[in-house]
């Protein structure tokens, strides 16, 4: 996998119109440019839009740049929806802009939004309301754990799960495995980026039990390493992986990978080592079921 370019964001839907100031009898301009501003944005309406959907971001963290991402999130849920239905966990779900979507355009016929922060709970319900008619929702606050214990007590599963993690969401894997069907899909996002790409070797080690080293092709070994990481996470539990897409655009680093009932024949045969000599740029490859002791 290698990195693919960014698509256009949408801006924050706003009126725009002629810019006009009333002058008094000298002359002179009445009010102020602040106060001009300040009934201009008055006038603006308080959402954002983004493909068919339209909703307030509220005060919490949401990244416009993220939009590829979640364009990406879409196709992925409309081809699952072509083989049948798609129910979608959304276990961190922000003001709820993926799960909305994933209504309105994946073509997801049941979509549950999570998000840990119970303040946010109104607003997400209140993004969510443009989905009842039209897809069986649900909303919740809970951590990404107490709601994956959950879904593992009752053997529920889902076609879809979205863990869009803030960091490394290496110790979501058991569980968030769990909760994806047999051919359903995980679609994992880290915003770990020093581990991965070797800024931080001794983190990197903790998670991802490799030794990553600042290479010229980083921002792929990052993606090969959380590849690597959640194909070991599916083995130990008697499942398979297959890769459908990873991209990063070097702040995140984003996987959709299928879950398969058991190991394809060789499956383990893809995971090695690289080296690199940072003095001629050359590079070597091990399998590690082809490792020899010297």
């Amino acid at each position: 996998p290698s990195p693919v370019p960014t698509g256009l964001e949408t801006p924050v839907a706003s009126f725009s119109g002629r810019r006009t100031i009333p002058r008094d009898r000298g002359g002179g301009r009445l009010g102020t440019d602040r106060r001009h501003r300040r009934l201009t944005n008055a006038t603006k309406p308080p959402h954002y839009c983004e493909g068919l959907a339209a909703l307030r971001l509220g005060a919490g963290f949401f990244r416009p740049s993220s939009r590829p991402a979640r364009d990406l999130g879409v196709l992925l849920c409309r081809s699952l929806a072509a083989r049948g239905s798609v129910s979608v966990l959304d276990l961190m779900a922000g003001c709820g802009i993926r799960s909305l979507r994933y209504g309105l355009e994946g073509c997801a016929q049941a979509v549950w939004a999570n998000d840990a922060d119970s303040d946010r709970l109104s607003l997400l319900q209140g993004n969510l309301a443009a989905l009842d008619g039209l897809v069986a929702w649900r909303a919740s606050a809970r951590t990404a754990q107490q709601l994956l214990a959950w879904h593992a007590l009752r053997r529920k599963r889902h076609e879809l799960v979205d863990l869009d993690a803030f960091g490394s969401p290496t110790d979501l894997l058991p569980a968030a495995l769990e909760a994806v069907c047999l051919g359903g899909v995980l679609y994992l996002t880290s915003s770990d980026a020093r581990s991965a790409t070797g800024h931080d070797r001794p983190a990197a080690i903790r998670r991802f039990g490799a030794a990553a080293r600042v290479h010229p092709a980083s921002w792929e070994l990052a993606l090969r390493l959380q590849l690597g990481v959640v194909a070991q996470t599916a083995w130990s539990q008697g499942r398979g992986m297959r890769p459908v897409f990873s991209f990063s655009e070097g702040r995140t680093f984003r996987s959709a990978v299928r879950v398969e009932r058991r190991p394809a024949p060789g499956e383990e045969s893809q995971l090695g080592l690289i080296a690199l000599c940072h003095r001629c740029g050359d590079r070597s490859e091990e399998h590690t079921s082809e490792l020899q002791s010297q």
